[in-house]
């Protein structure tokens, strides 16, 4: 069945906090960091089927759940708010929740995630269009160390190919799409691959 997304209104997200502090109260810290693994995962569920008002909540949940310094499922909550917000169409605090994931995911070392936030940020500029800091975004991270040690940079290059082509660079948008299109199937992300091969066919018709 199709799953109609349904925004938040005014007012919503105080609520949605105060509710998540509240969970939160009073719980021993083991139960506390459980609670909020488990909210991070069903966040992510939720999510994928696009019930974004829900992964919202689940996902405000697990980061009032979670110690400050377990940086695993704290990004990996971070990035499911980032997507819910998006979905939402909240793009500025989309945009913090996908800068908090880039940090949390660095701090945490999980290299794959950052750059999936960093992809959907880049593409959140991209679609504001803020093409120069989509691009620099994109730069940035295929510049850092060992980069495409980790295929989901590919994510990263199919956002590059996009700006590229809105910049009318075609050799350029060509470029990264095959790149992209190089590392998402090493990776074998279904989504992220599917969206590679477009990107590398909108760049073979221009």
């Amino acid at each position: 069945t199709d799953t109609v997304v349904v925004p938040l209104a005014s007012g919503e997200m105080d609520a949605l906090c105060d509710m998540a502090r509240a969970a939160a109260e009073g719980a021993p810290l083991a139960v506390r960091r459980l609670a909020g693994f488990i909210e991070t995962l069903r966040a992510y569920v939720v999510w994928l089927r696009a019930e974004s008002h829900v992964a919202i909540t689940r996902a405000l949940r697990a980061i009032e759940l979670l110690p400050p310094d377990d940086f695993s499922p704290l990004c990996h909550a971070e990035m499911t708010l980032a997507n819910g917000f998006y979905m939402q169409t909240l793009d500025g605090l989309s945009i913090e929740a996908f800068g908090r994931a880039m940090e949390l995911s660095r701090k945490a070392g999980m290299h794959h995630v950052r750059y999936l936030a960093a992809s959907g940020l880049a593409n959140l500029h991209l679609a504001l269009g803020d093409l120069g800091k989509a691009k620099a975004l994109c730069l940035a991270m295929i510049d850092e160390p060992g980069a495409e040690r980790y295929p989901a940079i590919g994510d990263v290059y199919v956002i590059l190919s996009a700006v590229e082509s809105e910049h009318d660079e075609t050799l350029s948008s060509l470029e990264a799409a095959r790149k992209g299109v190089e590392l998402c199937r090493r990776w074998g992300q279904a989504d992220s691959l599917v969206s590679a091969q477009i990107a590398l066919a909108y760049s073979l018709a221009a």
